[in-house]
């Protein structure tokens, strides 16, 4: 295909015209990869195109041109640390229309990917790949000598499905059993403030998240450890203020004297009316698991959104498929099983 065309360009550098083009690719790709997830309106996924990245962030994003319409694209990143655990690994996500695919333009969007990954000698290349994609995806990344190595399942909590008889019994139980610690529950911007300004809780939060990614299973991806710092978390804070217009986030702690034992995180977007709310990551510091903490945290985070939030339809979350106890935690709140994905890793070759 002789008049396609790659241009190297950040969404937010996009005239309206680029735009235009690309919010009509979104609503394409998604129909395509993503049709049981809703799709955003095209207002919010256009003040989404137009945040510009923390300078910390370094990303690559190339899109694929044929005819005056988008066709594929490829989003490619790194976080630059003073301190990188993993300085040889970047993230990359790459996507072709279907009636446009085993045409080379794949091969093109990868040759982009490994540029911009070689100028920073980052060698080792991670993808995720959704089941609708059929066997193109998969095959074209083994070809390439990137397997999977992570399967990750979805699940979702309709409203109607949650289980009231096991949340009432449960809660009564755990209400009384960790009545010993303390329970704050904090919106996105109030979370990342006090990230900001207080310097012994972030750095009480710097230790608790080094602590519970060392316990988030992996299965086959080979990763150092990662030692998060107070600038890594205010990092974070930054980037969710950068985004708190367009998404709300609500962090459920759990607190034992002023230690961080446990947190839970879910978010939604400001595009009403709620449909879906994500959940982040729940994690329990490793002395206090086995006290039914994780389940009470996701109690308290179902509870939140039927008081602030009764028009949400459902509430959806993924864990390796290794995580036995997280599944069988949801599977007892009512979570049931939607799609599989897969995480893949590779050397990038010459």
């Amino acid at each position: 295909m002789n008049n396609v065309k790659i241009i190297d360009i950040h969404p937010h550098n996009m005239d309206e015209n680029m735009i235009e083009l690309n919010l009509d690719y979104i609503e394409k790709k998604y129909r395509s990869s993503r049709r049981d997830d809703p799709i955003r309106s095209r207002e919010f996924i256009k003040k989404e195109l137009k945040i510009i990245p923390h300078k910390n962030i370094i990303i690559s994003r190339n899109y694929v041109l044929l005819d005056g319409i988008i066709i594929g694209d490829s989003y490619t990143r790194f976080i630059k640390k003073e301190n990188d655990d993993n300085p040889d690994k970047i993230w990359s996500k790459f996507f072709v229309l279907p009636e446009y695919r085993k045409k080379g333009i794949g091969s093109k969007l990868f040759l982009k990917v490994k540029e911009f990954a070689m100028k920073f000698n980052r060698t080792t290349i991670e993808t995720g790949l959704f089941p609708i994609d059929g066997d193109d995806g998969p095959n074209f990344l083994k070809n390439r000598g990137i397997l999977p190595k992570l399967n990750e399942k979805v699940s979702r909590l309709y409203k109607d499905n949650i289980n009231w008889d096991f949340i009432n019994s449960t809660e009564k139980i755990l209400d009384i059993k960790l009545s010993k610690y303390r329970i704050e529950t904090l919106n996105a911007v109030d979370w990342s403030n006090k990230l900001i300004s207080d310097d012994e809780y972030a750095k009480e939060y710097a230790d608790f998240s080094t602590e519970i990614d060392a316990l988030i299973p992996m299965e086959d991806i080979e990763r150092n450890q990662e030692i998060f710092t107070i600038d890594d978390v205010r990092r974070w804070a930054e980037d969710t203020l950068n985004t708190a217009e367009l998404w709300s986030e609500i962090r459920i702690f759990m607190y034992h004297n002023n230690r961080i034992i446990a947190s839970s995180t879910t978010f939604y977007p400001n595009d009403p009316p709620i449909e879906d709310v994500a959940t982040g990551l729940t994690g329990v510091r490793k002395a206090y698991q086995r006290q039914g903490i994780a389940t009470y945290l996701k109690i308290r985070m179902i509870r939140y959104y039927i008081d602030e939030h009764p028009e949400f339809k459902y509430i959806y979350t993924e864990n390796a498929a290794s995580n036995d106890g997280m599944l069988s935690i949801n599977i007892s709140l009512g979570f049931k099983p939607k799609y599989d994905w897969q995480m893949y890793q590779g050397k990038i070759t010459d």
